[in-house]
């Protein structure tokens, strides 16, 4: 038996309830972004949400903000890649990193065929 903050009995009800708003919320959300997003753009989005479920989140509400304010109204797959693209080299410009760069360092081994002569 659980307790509230008023010391009233709390019950399974409660509980439906919050999951309930939450997926109405989350409902009134996706409809949002499918009035924003074109179709390219929401394949892409899900595709990195099913790889990088925190990184889309942020793209998500990023992409709200500018509708809600009107800064956007249309979202295309390009624009996706551009906000991508602009979150990618801001985070790593904090980091003093580079984007997509690998560097492979190769040690030559004493028994390397290529050293001999």
């Amino acid at each position: 038996m659980e307790l509230d903050a008023d010391g009233n009995v709390r019950s399974g009800e409660d509980a439906a309830q919050r999951e309930a708003v939450a997926r109405e919320a989350e409902e009134r959300r996706g409809t949002a972004l499918a009035s924003v997003l074109e179709p390219a753009a929401r394949e892409r989005l899900s595709r990195i949400a099913i790889v990088k479920p925190e990184k889309a989140r942020a793209l998500e509400e990023s992409i709200l903000r500018a509708a809600q304010s009107g800064k956007v109204h249309r979202v295309s797959e390009q624009a996706l890649i551009g906000m991508l693209e602009s979150s990618a080299t801001g985070a790593a410009g904090a980091t003093g990193g580079r984007v997509g760069s690998i560097t492979f360092d190769r040690r030559r081994n004493a028994f390397d065929e290529d050293d001999e002569d």
